[in-house]
């Protein structure tokens, strides 16, 4: 790990968090780099290693991971891939919060890299819909520290915790087919079978998000990976992914992942190859 070929990154001026998903193909690795940022990143799916001054750790799905500015690494893919998210705050923003949460700062932002807590099933659920009440990039303080409430109290042990009812993870299922995906909100709702207060309320409790917030983010996820993956035009992706809407479309797209639809399948075949600098 020579010092020459260790890369930098930054936040832009004005950031104070971020947040991207990532994959990497079977076999493909990052360069090295330093954080100049702290960073949470949380295994989607797939595995692969990650290294540093401290050795080599496998990932695998569910592993949540801190890393504390100044860190040094770098993911490899095994033969599964790698798909991560990863989410980055401002030196300053973390300075903020060891300050004001000091309670809970040993757990949420060690001093060391730290793998912190699975986040299987349900916690990975409510990780990835406390994304979707974010910008990929928010310039707002405010907006982010209610963030990271939440983020505390859905790692904070449960006592008797019971699994997510079986009902809602049949309706949130309803989405991994073309067909509920398409239908959207009106597809959660039958499938579920409750009214849509308590619909929202156990839905609110289970991913920290609305239902129609859910369906739209997913809606979006699975656009991203149409447009990596599928030749169609934007248009036809917005379509099958339930958006009549263009403009609509367009404008939740760059939202979610700074860029128009457009500019992302540009630029998607250096996903796997960057992180964000």
């Amino acid at each position: 790990m020579a010092k020459n070929v260790i890369q930098n990154h930054h936040l832009p001026a004005g950031v104070v968090l971020r947040h991207h998903r990532w994959r990497l193909e079977s076999g493909e690795a990052l360069p090295f780099h330093r954080h100049h940022f702290a960073e949470w990143f949380c295994i989607d799916g797939g595995s692969g290693t990650q290294e540093g001054p401290g050795g080599q750790q496998l990932l695998k799905a569910g592993d949540f991971w801190f890393l504390p500015p100044g860190s040094v690494h770098r993911l490899s893919a095994s033969r599964q891939g790698l798909e991560w998210t990863n989410v980055s705050v401002s030196l300053d923003t973390l300075s903020i919060w060891r300050q004001r949460y000091a309670d809970i700062g040993d757990k949420l932002f060690p001093i060391q890299p730290t793998r912190i807590a699975p986040l299987h099933g349900a916690d990975h659920s409510r990780f990835q819909a406390l994304l979707l009440n974010l910008n990929q990039e928010e310039t707002r303080v405010s907006h982010v520290d209610g963030w990271f409430l939440d983020l505390a109290r859905s790692l904070q042990p449960r006592e008797a915790d019971l699994p997510m009812p079986t009902w809602l993870r049949v309706a949130m299922a309803v989405l991994d087919t073309p067909e509920g995906l398409w239908s959207g909100l009106e597809a959660v709702q039958e499938a579920a079978g409750r009214s849509p207060d308590h619909l929202a309320r156990v839905m609110k409790k289970w991913t920290g998000t609305t239902p129609a917030l859910y369906v739209r983010g997913r809606r979006l996820d699975h656009a991203a990976k149409l447009l990596r993956t599928d030749t169609d035009s934007v248009l036809d992706v917005a379509l099958r992914c339930g958006f009549d809407n263009p403009s609509y479309f367009a404008k939740a797209f760059a939202q979610r992942y700074g860029v128009t639809p457009k500019r992302y399948r540009i630029g998607s075949s250096a996903i796997g190859s960057e992180i964000a600098s």
